[in-house]
């Protein structure tokens, strides 16, 4: 509320679009927030692009903010279709190497920094290999995610196969 506040302050028209209906906002946003757009899924985003689109049609926007990091690519691709450019815009590219830990780790690694190693993995063998095939202790992060979330850590195996791999 108080970063929208801050735009409305200097002289900012905001336009909101969330997947939650307006009478659920806080009044402090409700307040702040010149239109506001409800969609039915705020992460089906080529949903959000289409709609946003028609909705915003005839106005001019200068930029498209994200103030939810799960949104940042949707935020980036807005964007891109409406070829807004400029200082503090990140490319759905540079995005991407933000949101995505294995992209991000690559281009870390390209420019001849070391990093721990890690494995893509998608299901529970593939993170048994890759448990066996590191050791422990190991670190479990999710592909995309935020402040930590659906991170875990083991110091040892909970499955009988892969402690005795290691």
């Amino acid at each position: 509320p108080q970063f929208l506040r801050g735009l409305v302050e200097v002289g900012a028209r905001v336009f909101g679009i969330a997947d939650a209906p307006v009478h659920a906002l806080p009044e402090d946003v409700k307040r702040h927030l010149h239109a506001y757009l409800q969609v039915p899924k705020i992460l089906d985003e080529d949903d959000v692009i289409a709609r946003a689109t028609q909705w915003l049609r005839g106005r001019d926007i200068d930029k498209v903010i994200a103030n939810w990091e799960p949104v940042m690519l949707l935020a980036a691709r807005l964007n891109e279709r409406w070829g807004i450019t400029g200082p503090g815009i990140l490319s759905v590219d540079t995005t991407r190497g933000f949101r995505d830990k294995r992209l991000m780790k690559e281009r870390v690694e390209s420019k001849g920094l070391r990093t721990p190693r890690s494995a893509r993995v998608t299901t529970a063998e593939q993170a048994r290999d890759a448990a066996r095939s590191f050791g422990f202790p190991i670190v479990i992060k999710p592909i995309a995610g935020a402040k930590n979330t659906a991170m875990s850590s083991r110091r040892r195996s909970y499955c009988p196969a892969a402690r005795a791999a290691t």
